[in-house]
């Protein structure tokens, strides 16, 4: 029997409420917080479930690694990529021996390479434990993102191009021998880009024959599988400075029946859904609602802050 790439989170608890950014902040850049412009968010697929796809390293350095495409409009200095993932044993921090990041050029709808070949590519990150150069954040439980100071890593920031395609393929190195479904990294299914998220294992671990690039959703058969949660952070020519800070100042996330709603820096008071007409179809004062009498289609949600701050976005009830 092939075992499953695919995972979903088994955990419920997901406030927000009082969530660290999915990004770190530097002494350095402590310091001068106050005196510099925030950073644009040059690029952001949030998540869209709470499932994920395995993308780890092992302890003796076979991998199994997701990658996805992304489009700047705008050329620019990027110096921020964050990683949004779960682990239902909740101890990648424990676990954790660094993390490998390949930037790759477009080639036909996939990367030009897989990390470990012959290949060029753009940039490589590749970090041990004792690195400075990333930080692992828990904005929910269970939820751990990987996020990774380019500057540091590269020594620059890495000059891209504007609408040009490339891919970013990401997984954390774990002490694990295997990728035991409890304990490995899973990377959170997000918004899609043009091109579908790929997977690649090239020791062919799950038996499934995904020794090259190969669409997730289609290990999966899931279209859900079809983009990765991850964002992208730094100057985009405009003079702007990094600020490093990516999450939304409201996030939702769903399973079939629960839709969970993440506020950053703020305590929701109240929720409101209203349907595509205008219609109030839910209310509640819990970061948590039962969605699952809710039809199929596009739903916004309102929220109140205990500050009085209203935020507002949306989802699809599938």
């Amino acid at each position: 029997m092939k075992k499953l790439y695919l995972a979903a989170a088994t955990f419920l608890s997901l406030s927000l409420s009082n969530a660290q950014s999915l990004t770190a902040v530097s002494s350095s850049q402590n310091i001068l917080q106050n005196v510099k412009k925030p950073a644009s968010v040059l690029y952001e697929q949030v998540a869209t479930g709470g499932s994920g796809i395995v993308s780890s390293v092992l302890s003796n350095g076979n991998f199994v690694m997701a990658a996805d495409d992304f489009i700047l409009s705008g050329d620019a200095g990027v110096k921020t990529f964050s990683f949004l993932g779960f682990q239902n044993a909740g101890t990648v921090t424990t676990l954790n021996r660094g993390l490998l990041m390949y930037i790759y050029a477009d080639n036909a709808g996939k990367p030009a390479g897989i990390p470990g070949d012959a290949n060029p590519y753009i940039a490589k990150i590749d970090l041990t434990e004792a690195s400075t150069a990333f930080t692992i954040t828990t904005p929910a439980t269970g939820y751990f993102a990987y996020n990774i100071d380019v500057v540091e890593a590269l020594g620059s920031a890495l000059q891209l191009t504007a609408n040009t395609k490339y891919w970013v393929a990401f997984a954390p190195k774990l002490n694990l021998t295997d990728y035991i479904s409890s304990q490995r990294w899973n990377w959170s299914v997000g918004a899609v880009n043009s091109e579908f998220a790929k997977l690649v294992d090239p020791a062919n671990a799950f038996g499934a024959g995904a020794t090259n690039w190969t669409n997730i959703s289609a290990l999966t058969s899931d279209a859900l599988f079809n983009g990765l949660a991850f964002s992208i952070e730094g100057d985009n020519n405009l003079g702007t400075t990094e600020s490093y800070s990516t999450v939304r100042d409201i996030m939702v996330t769903q399973t079939a029946d629960e839709l969970y709603i993440f506020t950053k820096n703020e305590k929701l008071k109240s929720a409101v859904i209203y349907s595509a007409d205008g219609r109030i179809v839910l209310k509640s004062s819990n970061d948590k609602m039962n969605i699952a009498n809710l039809s199929k289609g596009i739903y916004i949600v309102n929220v109140t802050t205990t500050n009085g701050k209203t935020l507002s976005t949306k989802f699809i009830k599938k």
